[in-house]
């Protein structure tokens, strides 16, 4: 936005000096980004009067003519075909530096002495005429500087105004701005219009048929308007803020769009079919021919100005072909609305134009100014264009909005910026912006706010508006304080941490995947159909395939990264994850099935993974998205899950060269149990999920419920993630752990009488699972049995077709004294039978 320092004095008195002003208002939020001095580029330029004209004797296209400035006379050789004796002109004289930066000498052209140039509009950087020279009014005094004779010496102010305050894209705006900063009074410019025409109903119509886009739409009609060129000063105001003129009608309109803020159109009356107005939405593939001689298609939500047959204008972008004004325009249909910033906005990206007017409604326009903007407009198009405005004014305003109150305590205010200020001063300072304010009682202050300030919608807009006026140099520096106090101990997060800090010490090495994952990677767990991590929460904007669905399991994203990491040539991964999946919640009613097939919406990134959490493997950086619930909250829930592949020992030197197996995994999850302290753990083959190889795998029981499985992956699994490696794994569902967590165990001192081991190595049949003996000689609580150890399988032909031998270690202990060799050969005996009664099992 550029502001002619010259055009704002009009409307407020300016005390200050320009830098004072722009620093003033970039104090208040609306930042100066440029200064520039109008006018002194043209030192040495002087209005001068053309005495004679002859020809030059060496050259048919140039002429040699006396020029005066009122005391001294020139020659000067000119080649302009418009030269004539009489003309007033401006004389560029030698030492004149020109915009062009060129500097004049007195030169010899053609053989003959020139002592200065008569300049044209575009050689003086004042308008694109080059045809000729610029010939100025004939009132013009002479021998004055060319910048005061035509009241160029401006000072333009370029402003970077943000989105929300569209309020100051005008003149007036930056001058209701000025005025609070200067402690003076805003003067608006008279909007009285004297209607001399027939009653404007009589003429014309407007209908809204879609009050949505369109919440306002006002007009005037004008007769007898003659169409020619724009007096001096309406050309000079437009020029001064960067606007060409075109002619004295729609110089006007773009006149009030940057006195006022509001964009006009005027159509040619007589060229609008029926004479009417109709504003609607536009046809899917209906075309449009534009001011700029472009015919585009429209959409189906491109908001235009149509007359009783076809369209005129696409609303608040740009007016058409077939209505504009013309030499030949008699009679103006003036148009002043308020469109839907968004309509604009959409509008103008699809079709790809950007305007001066589009700019304004992008940012909203006064709904309640459209009105003062149109009687303004017609007031000068009678002035400088003559005729006569017809009598009142259409004026369809079915979106009324009610004006906002807010409430403002004056006490939290200075709580809140760190001031202490009054009552009366706080008043003050928003009435100087022309908001109304009224005192509810001594602390409080209730604010109506104007219909050109929608930004203001809160109580802390009014305190951010007073703190602006008030000048934030008011604000004394504070430092701020508060209470320091230790967070409450959170016993899951506590766990958590000594979880990975366990694992990373057994050689893991932690990862974070996609929250998001793809519907493929659950497909390829093999998953039966009714199993409810297969109705995940779906995302509505997804930013690919590979993340259309919130997960349900972490195993996809630990499988992908094991592959990631053995597609780099790392062997030997050990990788985990204790992170959430979103399960889809079960209906409460009676069938009690899984809910699922909820939606989420993306909203925002959150911090990428850790990316390498250790040198030793690599892992792809994925974006946390944080999901925005609509009408479905998924059941968030803590697994713990981790893998291992390769060998045993990356180095073998002093080790045998092994390769990873059950025991590993299974070794990690019985230390991690630990923490927990179950009553009971137990490992069961049944019911193992279809993602686990059931050759090789085991569930984890915990007090007879299903807490977890471990092993070996499923080869077609393996096959489904691209996985060339046998890979064993572990899941443990850590929110059932954790709810289910036993008490510490107490300290107990030593034993103060030795320990007895016997051992019992049975032949059994293939089917017997080992862990069921162990459990069977648990039951039977025999007194001094302390521990059970399995320390040998051995499978043979010899021992027989389908047979095993199991070898167990038994630990005898008494509290209170040693026990005899014959006591314990008893008790042994005695339960060695039993245990082969029970599983017709023989000794080896």
């Amino acid at each position: 936005m550029i502001v002619s320092l010259k055009w704002l004095r009009e409307y407020v008195e300016i005390p200050l000096a320009v830098e004072e002003l722009a620093h003033g208002l970039t104090m208040a939020g609306v930042e100066v980004e440029g200064v520039q001095e109008r006018g002194g580029s043209l030192e040495g330029v002087i209005t001068a009067r053309v005495e004679a004209v002859g020809p030059h004797p060496g050259a048919d296209r140039l002429s040699l003519c006396k020029v005066t400035d009122g005391r001294e006379a020139f020659q000067v050789v000119c080649g302009a075909p418009n030269v004539r004796a009489g003309l007033v002109v401006p004389l560029a004289l030698p030492g004149a530096r020109l915009p062009s930066g060129v500097t004049l000498k007195e030169a010899r052209i053609r053989g003959q002495l020139s002592k200065g140039m008569l300049c044209s509009q575009r050689e003086l950087d004042l308008g694109e005429d080059a045809s000729g020279i610029w010939i100025l009014p004939s009132e013009a005094p002479l021998g004055i500087p060319l910048a005061e004779a035509l009241d160029l010496e401006d000072v333009a102010l370029e402003l970077g105004v943000t989105p929300n305050r569209g309020d100051c894209l005008s003149m007036l705006g930056v001058a209701r701005e000025v005025a609070a900063i200067c402690r003076t009074r805003l003067n608006h410019p008279p909007l009285e219009v004297e209607e001399e025409g027939p009653p404007v109903e009589t003429l014309s119509s407007v209908e809204i048929q879609d009050p949505q886009g369109c919440p306002r739409y006002a007009a005037r009609v004008v007769e007898g308007v003659r169409i020619g060129p724009s007096p001096s000063w309406l050309a000079r105001r437009l020029e001064a803020v960067g606007l060409r003129s075109i002619n004295n009608i729609v110089d006007v309109t773009n006149f009030i769009m940057m006195e006022m803020g509001q964009p006009l159109h005027a159509f040619d009356y007589d060229r609008l079919r029926e004479h009417r107005i109709v504003v609607r939405l536009a046809r899917e593939g209906e075309r449009f021919s534009t001011l700029d001689g472009v015919e585009r298609a429209l959409y189906d939500d491109t908001l235009m100005i149509c007359d009783g047959a076809g369209p005129v204008a696409i609303a608040g972008v740009m007016g058409g072909l077939d209505s504009e004004i013309t030499d030949g325009t008699t009679r103006v249909l003036i148009e002043s609305a308020c469109f839907n910033p968004r309509s604009i906005r959409r509008t103008g990206k699809k079709l790809g134009l950007r305007t001066e007017s589009a700019f304004r409604f992008e940012r909203s326009v006064d709904p309640e100014g459209t009105v003062r903007a149109l009687d303004r407009a017609a007031r000068l198009m009678r002035e400088v264009g003559g005729g006569a405005v017809a009598q009142g004014r259409l004026d369809e305003y079915p979106g009324m909005a009610p004006r906002v109150e807010i409430p403002l305590r004056v006490d939290r205010t200075n709580r809140f910026l760190g001031t202490d200020l009054s009552q009366g001063e706080m008043s003050d300072l928003l009435e100087s912006i022309e908001l109304k304010v009224e005192s509810v009682d001594h602390r409080r202050l209730r604010v109506t706010v104007p219909s050109f300030r929608p930004d203001l919608a809160r109580e802390v807009d009014l305190m951010e508006e007073v703190a602006r006026l008030a000048g934030y140099d008011r604000i004394p520096v504070t430092y701020p304080k508060g209470d320091v106090f230790a967070m409450p101990d959170d016993p899951h997060r506590r766990m958590r941490e000594e979880i990975k800090d366990a694992l990373q010490g057994f050689g893991y090495h932690e990862l974070l995947t996609y929250s998001f994952i793809s519907r493929k990677a659950l497909d390829d767990l093999r998953l039966p159909p009714d199993d409810p991590r297969l109705k995940p929460v779906e995302i509505l904007n997804p930013l690919s395939e590979e993340q259309a669905v919130m997960r349900t399991s972490l195993i996809p994203g630990l499988l992908q990264t094991l592959a990631y990491n053995f597609h780099r040539q790392n062997e030997n991964p050990r990788l985990f994850e204790l992170s959430k999946a979103f399960l889809p919640r079960c209906d409460e009613s009676k069938d009690a099935k899984p809910a699922g097939g909820g939606k989420v919406e993306a909203r925002g990134r959150e911090t990428r993974d850790k990316g390498r959490a250790n040198g030793d493997f690599l892992s792809p950086l994925a974006p946390r998205p944080s999901p925005h619930v609509f009408g479905f909250l998924p059941d968030e829930r803590y697994f713990l899950v981790g893998a291992a592949s390769g060998r045993r020992r990356a180095q073998t030197l002093y080790a045998r060269d092994e390769e990873v197996d059950y025991t590993d995994v299974k070794g990690v999850v019985e230390r991690l149990l630990d923490f927990f302290h179950p009553r009971e753990v137990r490992f069961a083959s049944e019911p193992l999920p279809p993602y686990m190889d059931p050759a090789a795998a085991a569930c984890v029981l915990v007090q007879g419920e299903n807490a977890g499985t471990l092993g070996r992956l499923h080869p077609k699994v393996a096959e489904g993630f691209d996985l060339k490696k046998e890979v064993w794994l572990f899941e443990l569902d850590f929110e059932k752990l954790f709810a289910g967590r036993g008490e510490p165990p107490l300290f107990r001192s030593m034993a103060r009488f030795p320990a007895v081991t016997r051992d019992l190595a049975l032949v059994m049949d293939e089917s017997v699972p080992v862990q069921d003996i162990v459990d069977f000689i648990n039951e039977g609580k025999e007194l001094f049995l302390r521990r059970i150890e399995v320390f040998d399988l051995y499978q043979s032909p010899r021992l027989g077709a389908g047979k095993k031998s199991v070898g167990y270690r038994l630990t005898y202990r008494a509290e209170d004294r040693s026990l005899t060799d014959e006591e314990i050969n008893d008790i042994h005996a005695n339960l060695t039978r039993k245990v082969m009664e029970a599983f017709n099992a023989v000794p080896r």
